[in-house]
Order: C-alpha cells, then structure tokens, then sequence
C-alpha cells in the first residue's frame, strides 16, 4: 500500500472497537479497462500453481479463489519460502508479487530459473515500467499482469500459461 502511495491507519480502543482508515493517492490517470471473457475460462485439470504475495490477504484470496477453479494452489508470503517448495515440487505456474520487501519478483524469477527453466512464471505489478524488456527476455518471463489484478483476467493468462506449454 505504501509503496502505490496509500496507508492505512488504524485506531482501537478496548471495550469500544476498532476504526481502519484507508488512504488511496489521488491519480489523474484515466483507467483503463481490461477485459477478459469470465465466461469461459476452462480449467483443464488439477494444475499445480505456486501464488506469491508479501500480502496476506491477498495471497490467501487469490490461493482460495484459484483453488475453487480447480487448481493446487500453494501460496506464501515470503519468496524465500516459495523457493524451497520449488526445490521439492514442481509447478506448472508460478505467480508473483513484483514488489516485496526480501527480494523482488525479479530477484525470485532468477532463482526460480536456477531451479526449474521451463515453468511458466507471471510478475504482478502495480507498475509495469519497472521491469525491462531485456529482463523479461533474460528470464524468460510469460508475462507481466498490471495490479490490481482482476481474478477472472488472472485465471485466463494463466490457463494460458498451460495451454502453451
């Protein structure tokens, strides 16, 4: 959230409850519109997805969401983590965060690759200019997916990822 621009803050007295505040950062940016076509995603199996995300909630959104798709779902929320279930699995897509506090969703794709070459990986980031197209090449990187993301669009690009392999 802070590094978009936003916070939030929260106040909690005993006895009396708590009060989030959330702040978004007033954009004059004209949002785009992204489609996707919800009515047919086609899930072609038990595909195992490795989901990262320093955000709890959303990891556990997405990870909850894609599994009732029908895929095997792993999530974290540390990339330190997820790499040690790279070494003892193997996964058909690996999903992202860009922006991490312990390393970045760069740093995480180049260790990945050092594990597993032909897994399809997909960087979620709120900023697409922040990855270069040579690290993108280097990487060999699916794709790239603006945040915030759209579930519908997510499961798409990612059935996708499978299909092409």
């Amino acid at each position: 959230m802070k590094s978009h621009g936003g916070e939030i803050q929260v106040e909690s007295k005993q006895g009396k409850g708590t009060i989030f505040k959330i702040y978004f950062p007033v954009t004059d940016k004209e949002e785009q519109k992204r489609e996707y076509d919800a009515d047919h995603i086609e899930i072609a199996g038990k595909e195992k997805l490795l989901f990262v995300d320093d955000e709890e909630v959303i990891a556990d959104a997405f990870g909850e969401l894609l599994d009732a798709l029908g895929f095997d779902v792993d999530t974290f929320v540390m990339p330190e983590e997820a790499l040690k279930r790279v070494t003892e699995n193997l996964f058909d897509v690996i999903i992202s965060d860009f922006q991490m506090p312990t390393m970045n969703g760069i740093e995480f794709a180049k260790e990945i690759r050092k594990i597993d070459k032909k897994v399809k990986i997909i960087i979620c980031s709120g900023d697409l200019s922040s990855i270069s197209d040579e690290e993108f090449n280097t990487l060999d990187l699916y794709s790239i997916i603006q945040k915030p993301l759209e579930y519908g669009e997510l499961a798409q690009l990612i059935q996708q990822a499978i299909n092409s392999r």
